[in-house]
């Protein structure tokens, strides 16, 4: 079975072996990566509201095989995204028959593509995350707490929302008289050790600081008139899962009428829930938390159904998998905004490999499509300006910024100043601009100072250095 699951992810995930950028998280990524690989360090020298987990298989990745192509990391993921099927059938024949088992395996291959087109191909976050969270639910089924643990511990140094997994670890135990204490101390024990670990490597006030504490403030603040846009967006990126999962949430569906039996799944799905909702914003990718506790649960439904009733709805499952590739790729469906290409070219064409750039906007793309390094810390310039998707135009502003950033910013710049600056943003906002520079003085004053404007590239403009 496991190598029929993985026959099946990598055919589904084969259009995805292309060397540009699919999302943007992806191009983040591969950046800070980049800065790690020129030494950089990781909460310092560039900065996210991220575990480490990630950014550091980038990171080994391109240094064992000599390459930055992002089909690479693609290929890992693929096998995550295989592991967790596998897990998620382990767990499955614990539960159910060996047939139902096989259908859960496959519901779980097939959900490995049934998100939104941009994020089913690339290698997120969650990707990497999904099967320690997957690997943490069977272990504690197996009675092994501590190493169930380890497992949630890890994968919350993938992602965070992978903690939200504890409600339900925590209840596996505590079912169990025997296992109510011991277990849950053995749990929490081996959740706190990969946490406690990275905070003693990256610094454990910079660790605490960007990925839980004060840096991620202004990031869960909906603003001024954010709620309607944030439910709009929940509304339509639900109902897009919905449409791309009918067949695996009809099993699902159907086994409600045993939800005493399987408390532990609906947990989980409750718990996964909570993780996709955490940050107000429902992107594809999220939803992937909630795909291994709804496989299991549609396995439990193929009990209730008949067996034509049960291939019938995985069938169905499997043809909108294949149906939503093929329509990616006929008909160029996600994928990054390939804006990012003629800045890259232009970077490329008019600096060193050891010179550095800066870029004024959300195009982490331009750094790794032109293989050059940020002059600053910051890959992308919300972390100064509060802007963020899914929230209000205009509720950006300095006092959203992450406190301190614009000292260190501005330090990083007076210390390696960079050789180009593209401006992604018009003039002023009655031109379209997000937040205009013109309305941040520092670095409104650096580029005063320092650079002119020498080109103007689709809506970006481009200022180089004056040598002094």
């Amino acid at each position: 079975m496991p190598i029929a699951l993985l026959i099946v992810v990598f055919a589904l995930h084969l259009p995805a072996f292309v060397d540009r950028v699919l999302n943007n998280d992806e191009a983040y990524i591969a950046t800070v990566a980049d800065v790690l690989g020129h030494g950089g360090r990781l909460y310092v020298d560039t900065v996210d509201r991220k575990p480490p987990g990630v950014f550091y298989l980038y990171h080994w990745l391109f240094e064992i095989t000599g390459s930055r192509a992002l089909w690479i990391p693609r290929m890992l993921g693929v096998v995550a995204h295989t592991a967790t099927a596998v897990l998620v059938w382990a767990f499955a024949r614990r539960r159910f028959d060996e047939r139902a088992a096989m259908l859960t395996g496959l519901l779980a291959a097939f959900a490995s593509v049934t998100v939104t087109p941009n994020d089913a191909r690339s290698a997120v976050f969650e990707v990497f995350m999904m099967p320690f969270l997957v690997a943490a639910m069977l272990l504690a089924d197996r009675r092994q707490p501590f190493t169930a643990g380890l497992a949630i511990g890890v994968a919350t140094m993938m992602k965070q929302t992978a903690a939200v997994t504890l409600l339900p670890l925590t209840f596996v135990l505590w079912r169990r008289r025997e296992q109510r204490w011991s277990g849950s101390s053995l749990l929490a024990l081996g959740a706190v050790l990969p946490v406690a670990a990275c905070a003693l490597i990256f610094d454990a006030d910079r660790f605490w600081f960007w990925v839980f504490g004060a840096a991620n403030g202004a990031y869960l603040d909906l603003g001024p008139g954010g709620i309607g846009i944030v439910l709009d967006r929940f509304v339509s990126m639900t109902a897009s899962m919905v449409g791309l999962n009918v067949g695996l949430l009809f099993l699902a569906a159907v086994a409600v009428r045993s939800w005493r039996t399987d408390l532990d799944l609906w947990l989980w799905l409750l718990s996964a829930s909570i993780g996709v909702a955490s940050g107000a914003r429902f992107f594809g990718h999220y939803y992937w938390q909630l795909m291994p506790p709804l496989c299991l649960l549609a396995g439990r439904g193929l009990s209730f159904v008949s067996r034509r009733t049960g291939a019938a709805a995985v069938s169905i499952a499997g043809a909108t998998a294949v149906a939503t590739v093929v329509a990616a790729v006929a008909f160029g469906l996600g994928g990054a905004s390939r804006d990012y290409e003629p800045l890259a070219d232009y970077a490329r064409a008019h600096t060193t490999p050891t010179d550095r750039i800066f870029v004024w906007g959300h195009e982490p793309s331009v750094f790794w499509a032109a293989d050059r390094l940020p002059a600053s810390r910051i890959i992308t310039t919300g972390f100064l300006t509060g802007h963020s998707a899914v929230r209000p135009k205009n509720s950006d502003g300095i006092d959203k910024a992450v406190p301190g950033i614009w000292d260190d910013v501005m330090a990083d710049l007076a210390e390696h100043p960079p050789v180009l600056f593209f401006n992604t943003q018009p003039d002023d906002r009655s031109a379209g601009a997000d937040y205009p520079i013109k309305d941040y003085a520092p670095i409104q004053a650096f580029l005063t100072a320092h650079y002119e404007q020498v080109d103007f590239i689709d809506g970006t403009t481009v200022y180089r250095l004056v040598e002094p």
